[in-house]
């Protein structure tokens, strides 16, 4: 039981750290070390805990700041990508409208109409 529990505060540890550094590049195994886990170890466990890989919450993190900031600035899309993290315009789309059925434009005039 306690190995379950010390492997669970290291993901935790991991999850904090991708909540404020998601607007870096973050890679899994650069994380997994920083929690002193192996990669694999690592995505199997925080999938457990999380429900989610590593890289799936990654991506949660940055389209939930990127939907504060359509909504709470007049930033452009492009610049929002940048500043969630996305490595270009036509990444932060494509997953934007695969999460959110809508592009970011077409979300953030939804939302103002």
């Amino acid at each position: 039981m306690s190995t379950k529990t010390e492997l669970e505060k290291r993901v935790a540890k991991a999850k904090f750290i991708i909540e404020y550094n998601s607007h870096k590049s973050l890679r899994t195994d650069e994380l997994a070390s920083e929690v002193a886990m192996s990669t694999f170890h690592f995505i199997r466990t925080f999938k457990e805990v999380y429900r989610m890989s590593p890289y799936q919450y990654v991506l949660k993190v940055r389209l939930r700041k990127a939907c504060e900031m359509l909504l709470q600035t007049p930033l452009k899309a492009t610049e929002i990508a940048d500043i969630s993290g996305f490595p270009d315009i036509q990444s932060f789309c494509k997953t934007f409208r695969k999460n959110y059925g809508t592009t970011p434009v077409g979300y953030r005039k939804s939302l103002s109409a």
